[in-house]
């Protein structure tokens, strides 16, 4: 075994990449100084940027994440703080205790701040659960502009509570709306999405995460149950729940059907698979309307994931705009548009104007 703290430039000589980690990838300090490394090389790591912490004496390997993936890291090292896998109780050695003094050349090891307490206890009704968009984190669960400044957590019993970085909800749980993911106790995806849906602000929220849910196999049943009794925001969610529907691939997608919703516009058909006169494939497009009219959503995140090995950016925009080409020699007209066409409110109007042009509606006759 090495001896790091009789070493002064451990910390060179041991990278982060070598610092123990758990299966979620996070760094627990205790862990780190079990295996023979100091405070001293955690600080100098940070200084370097190798690592960033996640929560008090928990940290990580820095890399570029996502809002979500983050959130997903910091909601797991809350709860893995509770249980004790390798985290201290906040102590940093003898006569040390609380965070270390930042300035002259010395970022925090530790830091104050709730963990999710209660998480770990006896039987699943008795433990805290990880709930809302914390939960969603967990399982996968896409959302749109999504709230991740709190770590979420309901209990059945107990008082609830918000700070600045957690909030306890109590709530009625069955233990059929618990489950274990890698060891930690959180809500279904089916709760989990009911109630993101019952605390959304907009309609397009909460169909975007009820979306996702069935995307990812949740139980339609199960939520429309879940939704049968009174409580606040049920009427929205359950709206979302009546139009949901897991071919939408993306949060942006979700938005675009939610505002056509609430804008009257007739439904569309979703994914569906256009061939050429040969039965050869052309293209399978977000939404179309009897064939004729194909609405895409163009999000940053989608050509990310059209990307083939070894493509860049400019040969998806140039496969894509062939795959238009052909649409169109068919006799069928494409539009798309962006985030920013969202925001703005310009998509239905767009969809409506070439419905009405393709004799797909008939335009209201003015007053």
């Amino acid at each position: 075994m090495h001896s790091p703290a009789t070493e002064p430039d451990s910390a060179a000589r041991y990278p982060a990449a070598c610092y123990p980690a758990d299966r979620f990838g996070l760094i627990h300090r205790n862990a780190v100084l079990a295996a023979g490394y100091t405070d001293n090389d955690l600080r100098a790591s940070l200084r370097r940027r190798e690592i960033e912490r996640v929560h008090r004496g928990v940290f990580v390997v820095r890399a570029e994440r996502t809002r979500l993936e983050r959130h997903r890291l910091v909601a797991l090292a809350s709860v893995r703080a509770v249980r004790g896998d390798g985290v201290g109780a906040g102590d940093l050695g003898p006569g040390e205790s609380g965070a270390v003094e930042s300035g002259a050349g010395k970022p925090e090891v530790e830091e104050s701040g709730a963990a999710v307490s209660g998480v770990e206890e006896s039987g699943p009704k008795a433990r805290a659960a990880l709930s809302h968009q914390s939960a969603a984190a967990v399982h996968g669960l896409e959302m749109l502009s999504p709230t991740l400044t709190r770590v979420h957590s309901t209990t059945v019993s107990g008082a609830g509570f918000r700070t600045a970085t957690h909030h306890r909800h109590v709530a009625a749980l069955s233990d059929d709306e618990l489950v274990e993911v890698d060891g930690v106790l959180i809500t279904s995806i089916e709760r989990t999405a009911v109630d993101i849906a019952c605390g959304a602000q907009t309609f397009a929220q909460a169909l975007a995460v009820v979306d996702s849910a069935l995307r990812l196999g949740a139980d339609r049943d199960g939520m429309t149950k879940m939704l049968a009794g009174k409580r606040r925001g049920v009427g929205l969610a359950r709206r979302a729940l009546h139009h949901a529907d897991g071919r939408s691939e993306n949060p942006g997608e979700s938005w675009s059907r939610a505002q056509m919703i609430e804008a009257g516009l007739p439904a569309p058909r979703l994914q569906h698979t256009f061939r050429d006169v040969d039965g050869e494939h052309v293209a399978r497009t977000d939404f179309d309307w009897g064939g004729r009219l194909v609405g895409e959503f163009d999000g940053k995140v989608k050509y990310a994931k059209l990307l083939k090995p070894g493509e860049d950016a400019t040969e998806v925009v140039v496969r894509e705009k062939r795959r238009e080409d052909e649409l169109r020699a068919m006799g069928i007209m494409v539009v798309r548009w962006t985030w920013d066409d969202l925001r703005a409110g310009r998509v239905t109007a767009l969809i409506r104007r070439w419905l009405v042009t393709l004799a797909l509606i008939v335009e209201p006759a003015s007053a």
